[in-house]
């Protein structure tokens, strides 16, 4: 988020965002490119008078095209850099329409490796936590 904006200069960027949104661009697009949330451009938009449905509507069908890439077995790295957004936006999207979604990372987390499974075997053994430290 932009900050040590004056009053003055954060009416001009929401004057110009809504102005943006207006000539079709994406709600996330000029967030990213303003440094704010989506919802600080929705509310510049409501303040200009600026209809953001086309926006909503964009938006709804792009996590549509992202869960289906993922369904079709897709990396969701991949997925999320092809349509400029975060991994989180792909899982939401995934969520959203009922497709499952792994970053792989929780199944790398529950492995345990060599070194776990040698301090429990020295635990069941009796040895305590100063012995094996």
């Amino acid at each position: 988020m932009a900050t040590g904006l004056t009053r003055e200069q954060r009416a001009k960027r929401r004057e110009k965002i809504a102005k943006e949104i207006d000539r079709g661009r994406d709600i996330d697009v000029v967030a990213q490119k303003h440094g704010v949330t989506a919802a600080t451009v929705v509310n510049a938009c409501r303040e200009f008078g600026v209809d953001t449905a086309l926006q909503h509507k964009q938006a709804a069908e792009r996590r549509r095209k992202i869960a289906q890439e993922i369904q079709q077995g897709k990396d969701a790295a991949t997925v999320a850099q092809e349509f400029g957004v975060a991994l989180t936006t792909v899982g939401n999207a995934c969520k959203e329409h009922g497709v499952e979604y792994s970053t792989g990372r929780t199944a790398q987390r529950r492995q345990p490796n060599h070194q776990m499974l040698q301090i429990v075997a020295w635990l069941i053994e009796g040895y305590n936590g100063a012995d094996i430290a």
